[in-house]
């Protein structure tokens, strides 16, 4: 929902479910996302920490609280907190994603290579990943697997001028 709805419901796990049940791990992490949407960080971050206290072993908290320290710039935290999501839960493509893309923020592509590699394969639609990994491999000057990926995601989403204007910078005409 846009940023301006979102006080209401706030409010709403704040006032209710949180006094009603403040062990309510499911409600701290729904607070914190909504939290986390309104770049309220530090109070995301108490909301995640509370969350992971009552149940450490939910893979959906240690994933939201990795896009938190992701968003905050601190990614070898958010790094651990998405390994800690993959060890709960290896199946999930986003969170290899997310993970992928931290470590290519840290130009440690070829560990990101591997994580969208792993993304593509429990989810081989998703354009983002295509891309993403993509970009890894262009990083590593390793342009026409490059290529390959960014006209996959293209495939798959036809219509991202994202992708459109990274065929550009690479001298790939369009069509």
């Amino acid at each position: 929902p846009p940023r301006s709805t979102l006080f209401p419901y706030t409010t709403l796990f704040r006032s209710d479910t949180l006094k009603k049940n403040p062990r309510s791990w499911m409600a701290h992490t729904n607070l914190g996302r909504l939290l986390t949407q309104q770049d309220n960080f530090i109070a995301a971050e108490m909301h995640y920490q509370a969350a992971l206290q009552i149940n450490p072993a939910e893979e959906d908290i240690h994933y939201n609280y990795g896009n938190l320290l992701t968003r905050m710039g601190r990614l070898d935290e958010a790094i651990a907190q998405y390994q800690q999501a993959l060890l709960l839960a290896p199946h999930k493509p986003d969170i290899y994603n997310n993970l992928g893309a931290v470590l290519l923020k840290q130009h440690r592509t070829d560990e990101a290579i591997v994580q969208f590699r792993q993304a593509i394969q429990g989810s081989p639609s998703q354009a983002l990943i295509h891309y993403n990994l993509g970009n890894a491999l262009a990083a590593e000057q390793k342009i026409d697997e490059a290529l390959a990926e960014y006209q996959q995601a293209l495939k798959l989403d036809p219509s991202s001028e994202l992708i459109r204007k990274r065929l550009r910078a690479l001298g790939v005409p369009e069509n």
